[in-house]
């Protein structure tokens, strides 16, 4: 009986060595993949040829490369408040209805949130939220390379796992929907009158490592 006691206690001691207290610090760096989200107005840029009157959608077609550094600060064992900065880059982009090379440059500037499930627990579930500024950089290439730049209000919500493998270093993987859309930007290519109406909204999945301070 002692034994099992004495086991019982090594664990108790162990998990709540790696538990969030308030004023706790971490910083960290993910990398990421994003899986567009193909077949819906999710993630479209949908580009009307006002001339002719051909519309078309230029979807985020291939999975993006990116990453992500962030910080947190633990109010409680439950709630930490934090910054991020994030880079996301769609190489190739699939169009209907004209062919045309698209590629999509995304960077994010967020104030986050995470609320933790589980905060006794060395294996915690969290929900992250987001809400910030996104930048998307797209060139078009309609006879000649078109760029446009957008900027407006960008948004987040998913589920996150981490784990500490010691009392400072922790790993966490993450799954994310990220909301993203964009004034509507008018230019003329070959001569022709063209409206674009830029949605850059994705799912995006990550894995990372960060140290608590």
């Amino acid at each position: 009986m002692k034994k099992y006691l004495l086991l019982f206690s090594l664990i108790l001691l162990h998990t709540l060595s790696f538990a969030y207290q308030s004023g706790d610090k971490t910083l960290g760096i993910s990398l990421n993949t994003a899986i567009p989200c193909l077949g819906s107005d999710w993630g479209e840029f949908n580009v009307v040829n006002v001339t002719t009157g051909i519309e078309h959608d230029a979807k985020l077609g291939d999975p993006s490369l990116g990453f992500n550094i962030h910080g947190f600060y633990f109010l409680s064992r439950r709630i930490a408040l934090g910054l991020s900065f994030g880079y996301d880059y769609f190489p190739t982009d699939r169009a209907s209805g004209l062919e045309l090379n698209v590629n999509t440059k995304s960077l994010h500037y967020m104030l986050l949130s995470r609320i933790y499930l589980n905060p006794q627990n060395s294996l915690q579930f969290y929900l992250p939220l987001g809400l910030g500024i996104a930048n998307t950089r797209t060139s078009i290439e309609m006879g000649k390379t078109e760029h446009f730049q957008n900027t407006n209000w960008a948004a987040s919500i998913g589920l996150g796992m981490e784990y500490m493998v010691s009392t400072h270093i922790g790993l966490n993987v993450e799954a994310r929907y990220n909301y993203n859309r964009f004034k509507t930007s008018k230019f003329t290519a070959q001569q022709e009158y063209v409206k674009l109406f830029p949605q850059a909204s994705y799912i995006s999945y990550s894995a990372g490592l960060f140290y608590k301070f």
